[in-house]
């Protein structure tokens, strides 16, 4: 989950530094932000360092939580890992969609 944790960090980063064109594959594509570059870069740098404190923040935890893995039973590791990784992305995402309804 660090590893996991540390690629979403560096995925994001690119689209923090304002780096990534607009584009149908890569970067917080929405309507709205397809639509111009007005929106895509100020929407896409935001989401690029929501995205790195999504993924610092997943490698964070699983760093703390790596002693529980010992400890418990393998299922609820799994569940562990699970909310590792989607409570930070979801939060992410979240804040990403609000930063966009206020452009």
């Amino acid at each position: 989950m660090g590893v996991l944790g540390l690629l979403i960090c560096v995925v994001g980063l690119p689209l923090a530094a304002g780096r990534v064109k607009r584009n149908p594959w890569y970067g917080f594509r929405t309507p709205k932000t397809l639509s111009s570059d007005e929106v895509w870069y100020p929407a896409n740098r935001y989401a690029g360092r929501a995205l790195a404190a999504a993924g610092i923040a997943t490698a964070g935890l699983s760093v703390l939580t790596l002693p529980l893995a010992w400890l418990l039973p393998v299922e609820m590791v799994n569940w562990f890992a699970l909310v590792i990784l989607m409570v930070p992305l979801g939060w992410a995402v979240v804040r990403c969609f609000v930063y966009l309804s206020k452009l």
